[in-house]
């Protein structure tokens, strides 16, 4: 009677267990589901195990038909199957910019997974870039308007002086030239 008993606890035990571990699976699936970023993950043999829509997107495939196909069959970029194989060597979290199809720039933050394989984390960084790229072409538009007043009234090397050193020009102190 006492065996009996303590097979049905450890049957009790183990159904919550698996019933937990279920409800703890589509938790996860669900996040990783609502994510913006790709989110592909491998296991050792990096074999692609998980992918949300956003990474199935990212690599122009059907979701479901990527899960168990080998990273190198799917993945073009040389870059990310690089960064795949140094975080499985080294076993420490990277980051990378890439390319990718030359229209997109991606940031990876890849991380492994004990033994088990790896994690990458993809966000497409390309409007960002764009951005960055305006500022910066609005800053130089600037310092050249900036240079061509100044030079009306200074030679070119003062005013290469005092664009080189941050904060001469707003000071607004008058100084012997």
């Amino acid at each position: 009677m006492n065996s009996i008993s303590r097979q049905a606890t450890v049957s009790i035990e183990y159904a919550w267990l698996y019933r937990r571990s279920q409800e703890e699976r589509q938790r996860f699936a669900a996040l990783i589901t609502s994510m913006e970023d790709a989110v592909i993950a491998t296991d050792r043999k990096q074999r692609i195990i998980l992918v949300n829509p956003a990474g199935a997107q990212l690599l122009e495939q059907d979701q479901d038909a990527l899960e168990g196909k080998s990273i190198r069959s799917e993945i073009k970029s040389s870059a990310l199957l690089s960064l795949f194989d140094k975080v499985a060597q080294e076993k420490q979290p990277l980051a990378l910019q890439i390319n990718w199809n030359q229209n997109k720039m991606l940031y990876v933050t890849m991380s492994p997974v004990g033994d088990m394989g790896q994690v990458a984390v993809i966000q497409d960084i390309t409007a960002l870039k764009a951005y960055q790229a305006m500022q910066l072409a609005a800053e130089k538009e600037k310092t050249a308007q900036v240079r061509a007043t100044f030079e009306r009234y200074m030679s070119p090397a003062l005013v290469d002086r005092a664009l080189s050193e941050q904060g001469l020009i707003e000071e607004r102190k008058r100084r012997k030239v």
